[in-house]
């Protein structure tokens, strides 16, 4: 696909968005790099505890290692996604779409300091984001009470959950929802502490504490790489209803934040010849800004 780069002299440059893919790999990488050094140098200062069975801690080649490999390149993929996202507002909440990309930078640190328990934990948050929004897209008079603290977050699964709701209306197919399930159930291991996913669980000798565990940090990396391969699978097609559905009132009256649709403050000022609009909801006071088309 190609796209426009226009200066303040009205030049337009040529390009495509495989640059831009380009870029955001080689970003990628360089996070990742730096990930590796991270995860390195914690675990190597974690020191074992008296009563476990691990005397000495062997440190991963994690640049080497396929599972926290794998994991790297699918926070890169989310990385692009969120940023195509963003660029083109196609999203039906900008807040859950920002609260997935803490929660995915909140698991990492939580990992590398070798709480994996909690890191995955948060994943079961960074699913939750993604979900609840794709039901809001049939359901505006929720998402205004969810923004003003009036809502009742309905169970994800079962009957009379959020997957079963979606399903229902179409939203998402049957199979997707049931793996959604699926890995919501084997998060909820870690919430109600199942004594294999405890930190500090192991009894009868088995006591191994807070310290770097490959088979756990594998685990962890496993449920991260599923985690983003199924959110982005959601998005497609939360992005592709809400495109259909979103209302389209003017040139840009509609707010992505608060989704307000007629009281906005309009300033206009001039770049390149082409007039820039400045739009300023009134009720939530966020700003975006239009260009006139080409």
């Amino acid at each position: 696909q190609e796209a426009f780069i226009e200066d303040e002299h009205g030049n337009v440059t040529e390009g495509n968005f495989r640059e831009y893919g380009t870029f955001v790999f080689a970003r990628g990488i360089e996070a990742a790099t730096k990930r590796v050094e991270t995860f390195a140098a914690e675990a190597l200062t974690a020191v074992p505890a008296p009563a476990s069975i691990v005397k000495e801690v062997q440190v991963s080649d994690f640049a080497m290692d396929p599972a926290f490999g794998h994991a790297c390149k699918y926070i890169i993929a989310w990385d692009g996604v969120l940023s195509q996202l963003l660029s083109e507002s196609a999203f039906f909440s900008i807040a859950h779409l920002r609260e997935s990309e803490a929660d995915l930078e909140c698991s990492v640190e939580l990992a590398s300091k070798m709480y994996y328990k909690h890191a995955v934990l948060v994943l079961r948050g960074f699913i939750e984001n993604i979900v609840l929004p794709i039901g809001f897209t049939d359901n505006r008079e929720a998402f205004t009470r969810w923004r003003e603290g009036r809502y009742h977050t309905p169970p994800l699964r079962g009957k009379s959950g959020l997957l079963t709701t979606l399903v229902s209306k179409g939203l998402i197919p049957a199979a997707l929802a049931d793996e959604a399930g699926d890995l919501y159930g084997d998060f909820n291991e870690y919430v109600h502490g199942s004594e294999s996913r405890l930190i500090h669980g192991g009894q009868r000798g088995a006591y191994r504490g807070h310290v770097f565990l490959p088979d756990q940090m594998e685990i962890w990396a496993g449920y991260l790489t599923r985690s983003v391969d199924l959110a982005i699978r959601l998005m497609a097609l939360h992005t592709a209803h809400w495109q259909g559905v979103r209302p389209r009132t003017g040139f840009f009256f509609f707010c992505d934040v608060c989704h307000e649709e007629k009281d906005f403050t309009t300033e206009i000022s001039t770049f390149a010849s082409k007039r820039d609009l400045k739009y300023t909801c009134n009720v939530c006071g966020s700003v975006t800004f239009q260009r006139e088309p080409r």
